[in-house]
């Protein structure tokens, strides 16, 4: 499921976006949760070789477009 996270980062600030789709996220959750979205975002940039902290903001589903916008705010 990380392999489909598509990441990014607003110019000029400390805030990351991970949009996932939906179909991935609900595979492995059941439901939208700060906690379980906070895991996720940890082992997405452990995975990735970055070793920063990163507090989730909001998770909100886009049911327009089938995927899953986890706002993070990035403190290095």
């Amino acid at each position: 499921m990380l392999e489909n996270i598509f990441q990014t980062i607003a110019l000029g600030s400390n805030v990351a976006f991970l949009d996932i789709p939906q179909e991935d996220y609900n595979l492995n959750h059941i439901k939208l949760d700060l906690n379980i979205a906070q895991e996720l975002v940890r082992v997405y940039f452990k995975n990735n070789g970055k070793s920063l902290m990163a507090e989730v903001k909001d998770v909100d589903i886009n049911s327009d477009i089938n995927r899953v916008k986890i706002t993070v705010e990035v403190k290095n």
